[in-house]
C-alpha cells in the first residue's frame, strides 16, 4: 500500500541503542558473570588464597619460564567452581613468595586443558 512504511521505527531510539537495550536486558547477570583477573607474581600466596575464596574463581597470569609469551589460566577455590565434566586438579603456579598451589579445572575423562 502506498503511504505505509515498510518498517515499523522505534521513536526516540535508532537501531543501534534498541541494539544495545535488548542485550543488556537479556544479560542482565553481566557482572555476576565477571572474572577478574591477577598477576600472580605481584600477589603473596596467602594473597592468592584469600582472593579465591573471596571470589570463587580467577584468572591468575604468570611469566612463561621459557621467555615465551605470559601463561594463563582460571583457577577455582573449590570443585564446585569447575563445569559437568570437570574436576578440579591442583597446579604450582609462581607467586611474590615462591610456588603456590591451587586448584583448577581440568576434563575428567582424562582429557587436557593445558
Amino acid at each position: 500500500m502506498p503511504g505505509v512504511p515498510r518498517h515499523r521505527e522505534l521513536r526516540g531510539f535508532s537501531w543501534n541503542s534498541a541494539g544495545c537495550l535488548i542485550a543488556a536486558l537479556a544479560f542482565p547477570a553481566g557482572d555476576a558473570l565477571a572474572i577478574n583477573r591477577y598477576n600472580s607474581a605481584s600477589m603473596t600466596c596467602s594473597a592468592i588464597h584469600n582472593t579465591l575464596d573471596r571470589e570463587r574463581a580467577i584468572i591468575l597470569r604468570y611469566s612463561n619460564s621459557s621467555g615465551g609469551p605470559p601463561l594463563y589460566d582460571r583457577y577455582v577455590s573449590d570443585s564446585a567452581q569447575c563445569s559437568n565434566g570437570t574436576e578440579a586438579r591442583r597446579s604450582l603456579i609462581p607467586a611474590r613468595d615462591g610456588g603456590c598451589s591451587v586448584l583448577y579445572c581440568q576434563q575428567s575423562w582424562g582429557g587436557s586443558n593445558r
